[in-house]
């Protein structure tokens, strides 16, 4: 079934279907994985750090969105951070609110 056809959805609903190849869904996690790349890409670069965490509902998200992301930060960063680039999915998704992370 498509994600076009259901009247509600949300971030796991679309990272699932982007797993299965839904082009849409597909297109959606490479557009917001390029985002974040630009937004780690700015961060690291200004604040030379090379690792982010990355938590909340964003965390449960398709590999296809965190390998956009850190494609793009690692070719749009400085050259002497890009290489040390990570990218990491909280551990404690669930709880990050609760915990003060």
């Amino acid at each position: 079934s498509s994600i076009v056809t259901q009247d509600k959805f949300d971030i796991p609903d679309i990272s699932n279907m982007a797993d299965k190849g839904e082009p849409l869904c597909v297109e959606t996690m490479i557009i917001t994985g390029n985002y974040l790349g630009l937004a780690i890409t700015t961060i690291a670069n200004l604040l030379d750090i090379p690792n982010f965490i990355i938590g909340g509902g964003i965390s449960k998200s398709s590999d296809i969105l965190y390998n956009e992301a850190l494609h793009v930060a690692q070719m749009r960063s400085l050259p002497s951070i890009s290489a040390h680039i990570k990218i990491i999915k909280a551990q404690f998704i669930e709880k990050t609110g609760v915990i003060g992370a």
